[in-house]
């Protein structure tokens, strides 16, 4: 099964700052990844206006007090790191989920990212009404 290169595009690596034993300076390093969603807030007016959001496990979040989103640029090995402070992370209390907008990432529309639109994702009534289900083929948008 081959899977739409938009579902790449649309998943970025989160790093957070790690002193490595015996060095005083600090790097970045991977903690995780994300995907990028757009929930549009004017269904009445489709594509006018999308409210980008960045969605990684709660987890990930916890534990720094700060991660960059990389953000890829156009050309091949360009990118952008862009800081994101705790506080600007929504944790789910029950579930391992946490979200934050995007809108103050400057440049992320000449990105080489993309996102999925929230009307994209498996709903309770299309994985009935197909009955999704034990033995279907199923992906999710990640990077190891």
């Amino acid at each position: 099964m081959l899977i739409s290169q938009a579902f790449r595009k649309c998943v970025t690596f989160l790093y957070a700052e790690s002193h490595r034993r015996g060095s005083a300076e600090a790097e970045r390093l991977p903690v995780g990844s994300a995907f990028h969603v757009g929930v549009e807030l004017f269904p009445d007016a489709p594509g006018v206006y999308w409210a980008p959001y960045a969605v990684t496990a709660r987890h990930v979040v916890e534990g720094h007090d700060q991660l960059w989103l990389r953000v890829r640029g156009q050309d091949i090995g360009d990118y952008k790191d862009w800081p994101i402070p705790r506080e600007a992370w929504y944790l789910h209390p029950h579930t391992d989920i946490a979200l934050t907008s995007l809108d103050g990432v400057e440049n992320l529309g000449k990105s080489d990212s993309t996102f999925l639109r929230l009307s994209e994702f498996a709903s309770r009534d299309f994985v009935q009404r197909h009955e999704v289900g034990e033995g279907d083929d199923v992906f999710f948008s990640g990077l190891f």
